[in-house]
């Protein structure tokens, strides 16, 4: 084995012997996901369609034979780390030199691509990294057919570090937006769960401008297909343009091949900052400038290329600096919009602070919200929000702040109805999800599908002993922690009748409280290949027929009842 490889499965095994995360559960500090030695940073987070949250990480317990490393975890929705997957994570990348910046798309089997800034070829940093990708099963294991260390993308390097955007693509894979550096332009590339998808060139889809873009921005159509967005010039001028590409990677009929301009720059605009898909298959775009003051446009554009503001888009903020803007669908077809803003260190009271916007369909605000909120006190400094929706027309946000007179930066979050009050149970200025004396980074989080959500950070409670790790949380829609169900998955009495079968299956379970269920299918080798979400069950016995197994070959697979994160396995043969 070569030693680089020896030397992470050694960490990978001490791991399994010593690591106390074994059996973390939700409390009020965090649950640990890693708590590896060397450090652990800049999370990001994903659902796994079963109420829990797939995490990978920059990582470098193995820092002096490959500089920084991607790993990965699995964590069930109560909190456990899932018993399938390495203890201290799975390792995604171990390549030579900085593998950086992982981004996540669910494939809608449980697990999830990763993909990253990779500077595994070149010496240039932080400028000219190529972006690399990897497969991740829901069994804690590489796809088949994925090189341990991932495949490139694309051979063209992109921009800068962290210039790439991802976003799955509704039918089991994912697109990849960058800007390039080795090419004036924007490239788009799909992954699928064999790798580059059939019929899409191995550099991707490029979309060539004549002024080098800076950044590329992605979202799903809701056909399979995408849009991209970028500032560029063209022929229709320069400004922030948009691109729609079928799932073969060809312009959507009625698109100009170079894109349609849909924000008109007047000399100020920078680039892009934030992307979403809307109701009736359109996206909001958002762009920043500087003009005196920084700001932040948006522009609605439908499906068929129009945009459907003014030329200019609409104004959301102007500000000495603003930036991390974010959107979340507020359910009538319009969006809120996050975003921090700064004074540049021009006052002493509030460098730094949240603010959050619920904008119509029109473009114009919404019905009560004549201004933008702050979702937090502002004293201090609030920075990097991040929003989902409830599901219930209001949010959920996370953010990093740093409260007057604290030591440390802590992650705050909050719960927002749709008129920008305070959700029941939550207090004015939000609540920190892990209130220990100890830095804490960036937030990455995901709704848990229940009105609650995930939270994963970096801590640096442990500094001393491993540095930085990996911690999660997970709150309720009323801002409670998440409670959890301390029982072993046994109890719940899974049974699956008639075993071996030839036909259809009953299952059989009891539940000691309400939540939402899943039944997944696995093949020999670890490979979902059914899913049946139940949907919310009442406390009590259940029994279900299932015929999915039906138009299986004959063989051994294992069925895996999830309610309410927890995870409950029964081998079955089937027979013909």
């Amino acid at each position: 084995m070569h030693p680089r490889r020896l030397s992470f499965a050694l960490c990978v095994i001490l791991g399994l012997l010593v690591a106390p995360n074994v059996r973390a559960q939700w409390n009020p500090d965090g649950a640990i996901v890693c708590s590896a030695p060397g450090g652990q940073q800049f999370v990001a987070l994903v659902s796994d369609g079963s109420g829990g949250a797939i995490a990978a990480w920059e990582d470098t317990r193995n820092f002096a034979a490959s500089s920084i490393d991607i790993c990965a975890q699995h964590i069930l929705g109560n909190g456990v780390i899932d018993p399938a997957w390495p203890t201290q994570g799975l390792p995604v990348c171990t390549a030579l030199s900085r593998q950086m910046r992982p981004v996540l798309a669910a494939d809608a089997q449980g697990g999830a691509f990763v993909v990253w800034n990779d500077y595994r070829s070149t010496s240039t940093f932080p400028s000219g990294p190529l972006i690399y990708a990897q497969h991740i099963t829901a069994t804690g294991t590489i796809g088949s057919g994925w090189p341990a260390d991932g495949i490139p993308v694309s051979s063209l390097a992109a921009y800068s570090l962290q210039r790439f955007d991802v976003v799955a693509d509704g039918n089991g894979g994912a697109y990849v937006g960058f800007a390039g550096l080795s090419f004036s332009g924007i490239a788009v590339q799909r992954l699928d769960p064999g790798g580059i998808a059939s019929g899409w060139p191995s550099d991707g889809v490029a979309i060539v401008q004549p002024l080098q873009p800076l950044d590329a921005k992605v979202a799903g159509d809701g056909a399979g297909g995408c849009f991209v967005t970028w500032r560029g010039c063209g022929a229709q001028g320069c400004g922030e343009y948009v691109q729609r590409l079928t799932s073969a990677g060809a312009p959507e009929p009625g698109w100009p091949a170079g894109g349609q301009l849909v924000i008109l720059d007047r000399g100020t605009l920078s680039g892009p900052r934030a992307m979403f898909a809307v109701a009736s298959g359109a996206v909001l775009v958002a762009a920043d400038g500087f003009n005196g003051s920084q700001f932040i446009v948006d522009q609605r554009v439908s499906a068929t290329g129009t945009a459907q503001w003014d030329s200019a888009g609409v104004e959301l903020a102007s500000s000495p600096i603003v930036d991390d803007v974010h959107f979340a669908a507020d359910g009538t077809g319009g969006a809120f919009v996050a975003w921090e803003e700064g004074d540049n260190g021009l006052t002493s009271a509030s460098t730094w602070n949240i603010r959050v916007f619920r904008q119509g369909p029109d473009g114009a605000p919404a019905s009560g919200w004549s201004t933008a909120i702050f979702p937090s006190d502002t004293s201090g400094s609030q920075t990097m929000p991040r929003i989902v929706e409830d599901g219930t027309g209001g949010i959920l946000l996370a953010w990093r702040q740093w409260p007057i007179g604290a030591r440390f930066s802590h992650v705050f979050a909050h719960h927002l109805d749709a008129s920008g009050n305070s959700a029941p149970g939550w207090p004015s200025t939000g609540i920190a999800v892990a209130p220990t004396d100890s830095g804490q980074g960036t937030p990455a989080m995901i709704s848990d599908g229940s009105g609650g959500l995930i939270a994963a950070f970096a801590d640096g409670r442990n500094q001393a002993v491993s540095g930085s790790d990996i911690y999660a949380q997970r709150l309720l829609g009323n801002g409670a922690v998440a409670s959890v169900d301390h029982r072993p998955a046994t109890a719940t009495g899974f049974r699956v009748d008639p075993n071996p079968t030839s036909g259809a299956l009953r299952l059989s379970f009891a539940l000691s409280r309400a939540g939402p269920v899943a039944v997944e299918l696995f093949d020999i080798g670890g490979k979902r290949i059914g899913l049946r979400e139940l949907g919310w069950l009442s406390a009590g016995p259940h029994a279900i027929r299932w015929d999915a197994p039906t138009s299986q070959a004959p063989g051994i697979y294992w069925l895996r009842l999830h309610r309410d994160g927890l995870a409950n396995s029964q081998r079955i043969a089937i027979l013909r």
